[in-house]
């Protein structure tokens, strides 16, 4: 008889009801966020990718919810044929949607920094938000293509015990992982050291060291205690909308690279060890990384309507 241990109990309860409840505030929070933007009489920059950056986080969180919050509350779905056929199409779209709410929040902060902190610049340049737009997308779907790669859906046929103690063949379809995804080059590069590269260290050291140069050029404008005619008083509280978001990113998506980072460190002290068990804290940090990271995707325009609802 299965037995519920206090692990599997905090995976549901994280990764499960907490990740389904988050996420579903969060899809309703996007689609508003979607509306709000698509119909406001005047356009900003600033609006355009903060509508792209909806668009993506609810792609992440609606794939999440399906491919790891639901199986989490309900692990049967795992036996369900069709689930198991879609799962590995659909966990590739979910990378892609990571990839470019990462790298919009990123466009978010950068135009937000040559708003507040180099305005004469913004105004001799006059970048669209296409510029930053366009270039994500494709990068979010060009690197993550491999992943379509990973896994696959196979069908097999199985021999189990009826009630009557009977032998029954019975058709099962697994997901497995495919020789790319097994072979060990492709993990320790791809998989681990490129991959914290472009999703961790690269995006969160540039939210990071932009957070701070425009936090202390509003600090010094408030000190001024008046604002540069080439920086509108809105501009600078899009900008404080824009600080809040990408703090709230930076705590969120620091904790999904423990795992990440874990995993690096043991496969370079053992090359030979392809699957490292993972340990029982570990594993309460994988489940904890996908709650914040949803939760991130999920409260953007939550923030933008709490500190700046007027704009």
């Amino acid at each position: 008889m299965y037995t519920f241990s206090l692990l599997d109990y905090f995976h549901f309860m994280v990764e499960g009801v907490l990740l389904i409840m988050v996420g579903t505030l969060g899809i309703i929070g996007n689609t508003l966020c979607i509306i709000w933007f698509s119909r406001k009489q005047v356009q900003k920059g600033f609006h355009y990718l903060m509508l792209c950056l909806a668009v993506f986080d609810t792609i992440y969180v609606s794939l999440v919810i399906l491919l790891f919050g639901v199986p989490s509350v309900y692990d049967r779905i795992m036996l369900v044929p069709w689930f198991n056929q879609i799962y590995p199409a659909l966990l590739p779209f979910a990378q892609i949607g990571l990839s470019g709410s990462i790298y919009m929040t990123l466009a978010v902060a950068i135009e937000r920094y040559t708003t507040v902190c180099h305005p004469f610049f913004k105004l001799s340049h006059s970048w669209s938000a296409s510029f930053y737009i366009f270039p994500i997308i494709l990068f979010s779907v060009l690197f993550n293509i491999p992943k379509f790669y990973e896994h696959v859906a196979e069908t097999e046929i199985t021999t189990v015990l009826d009630p009557f103690s009977n032998p029954v063949n019975i058709t099962v379809t697994l997901i497995k992982p495919t020789p790319l995804r097994e072979n060990e080059v492709y993990v320790r590069i791809y998989l681990v050291l490129l991959n914290l590269l472009v999703h961790g260290i690269i995006p969160l050291f540039i939210l990071t060291i932009l957070n701070i140069i425009v936090y202390r050029e509003i600090n010094d404008i408030s000190r001024r205690e008046t604002t540069s005619a080439y920086i509108h008083h809105k501009e600078i509280k899009l900008a404080q909308v824009s600080l809040v978001i990408v703090a709230v990113f930076l705590t969120c998506h620091s904790v999904r690279w423990i795992p990440n980072i874990w995993e690096f460190m043991k496969t370079k002290e053992d090359p030979t060890d392809e699957t490292p068990d993972w340990p029982t804290w570990i594993a309460c940090i994988t489940s904890v990384s996908h709650l914040l990271t949803v939760f991130s995707s999920s409260v953007n325009f939550y923030i933008y309507c709490f500190k700046h609802g007027s704009i």
